[in-house]
């Protein structure tokens, strides 16, 4: 489906990098003669456009394209097995470089972009720098491995999202500095680790979420400063498969339910840089384990459900003085917690933060905490807990239920 705009074509000879020679035609009114050259190491794939009137495609999508689409057929674009298919583009000249726009009944196996094309005879190359939005949504028909551009720059939002076809290792060329929303959303096929380039500016809402056949390790490498440093709502939601995640060093926000759902998850990192762990982060990584959390120095809030359903987190949870407020359900479930070291300057204890944590056997209320919410610590302190548990009298307010089933 066409998707986007951008860029002008100039009527001239241009050349594809390529790993073959052939001639292909266009039932479009151009037809484009192809040769093979060697230019920098690489095969090159030369397309003459012999027709003057190479703005005349064929409807896509039930529309005409824009005059500064083009369209060739997909195997001009790759290589690999059974390929089928029409691809669009667009050459911006000012930037020299090519974007891929849309897809049209695309099909092959092992599909590999070539990275370069450049203008027949002149001095510049022109590199595959983009993916657009959905330009390949939805391509059920893609299969195997699939090789990147190796100068990419953008993935766009839905570029590859539900091209469940597509299995194996993905590599992210070390040039690719946005994964858009939902960028390979419901890719289940790919199967192994994913290593992440170090020069992200941008990985975003949805960008893997539901690839439940991603395994082992997830490293995501630096962020590009001074763009926010985080990683995108639900970008790894219900990813089942992932044991380990390996964070940046400058990370400083992990978004809404980026890690949701990930029952396999076992090990992640959190770095002192981090601000921000908002909704529903880790809720339901049943597997995820701390020996004596400390959370980082930084941090500044923890939002609701954050870390619910984490019951390997064991012995001491120890809260930044950074906090303020810990939220509703925010530890909801975390039933091997014993002690928590709360922060010095805390207020407020939300809704069921505590809930369920029936290993408490510490709790010392800092002297400015002012409100208890209705569950906090329902069925959470343990029985061992003695009458040391004081309430400080700065608490104005203690919520029904607020210590249901537990020690007095």
């Amino acid at each position: 489906m066409l998707r986007s705009k951008w860029g002008i074509m100039k009527n001239k000879k241009i050349k594809l990098l390529a790993a073959f020679i052939g001639s292909i035609s266009t039932t479009f009114g151009s037809i484009y003669a192809i040769s093979l050259a060697q230019a920098n190491n690489k095969s090159e794939l030369v397309l003459s456009q012999n027709d003057k009137n190479v703005d005349n495609h064929k409807n896509f999508a039930s529309a005409p394209l824009p005059p500064e689409y083009h369209q060739l057929p997909f195997s001009s674009f790759v290589s690999g097995n059974n390929i089928k298919g029409d691809l669009i583009y667009e050459i911006n000249e000012e930037c020299k470089t090519i974007r891929i726009v849309g897809s049209n009944l695309v099909s092959g196996d092992n599909v590999r972009f070539f990275s370069r094309v450049s203008i027949q005879g002149g001095e510049y190359s022109y590199a595959v720098t983009a993916i657009n939005n959905h330009a390949f949504d939805g391509c059920t028909q893609i299969t195997g491995m699939i090789t990147l551009p190796e100068e990419l720059v953008t993935i766009g939002d839905y570029a590859f999202n539900g091209c469940s076809g597509i299995t194996g290792t993905l590599k992210i060329p070390s040039s690719v500095t946005t994964i858009g929303d939902h960028a390979f959303d419901r890719c289940t096929g790919l199967n192994s680790s994913l290593v992440l380039p170090n020069r992200l500016k941008y990985l975003g809402d949805y960008a893997f979420s539901n690839c439940s056949s991603i395994q082992g390790t997830v490293k995501i490498s630096n962020f590009i400063t001074p763009f926010e440093c985080k990683i995108g709502r639900y970008a790894f939601e219900s990813c089942t498969h992932i044991e380990k995640v390996i964070l940046p060093n400058n990370i400083t926000k992990i978004d809404t339910g980026a890690f949701i759902s990930c029952t396999a998850l076992k090990e992640i990192n959190l770095p002192e840089s981090l601000e921000v762990i908002n909704d529903s982060v880790f809720k339901n990584c049943s597997s995820l384990k701390f020996d004596n959390l400390n959370l980082p120095e930084n941090l500044t809030t923890i939002n609701v459900s954050a870390f619910e359903g984490c019951s390997q987190i064991t012995g001491t949870l120890t809260i930044p003085n950074s906090i303020t407020q810990i939220s509703s359900y925010c530890f909801k479930g975390c039933s091997n917690i014993e002690n928590i070291v709360f922060p010095e300057k805390l207020e407020v204890i939300n809704t069921q933060a505590f809930y369920g944590c029936n290993k408490i056997t510490s709790v010392d209320f800092p002297e400015t905490l002012e409100r208890i919410d209705k569950e906090a610590f329902f069925q959470s302190v343990n029985t061992s807990l003695t009458s040391s548990l004081k309430i400080p009298a700065s608490v104005k307010m203690i919520g029904d239920h607020a210590f249901y089933n537990s020690a007095n």
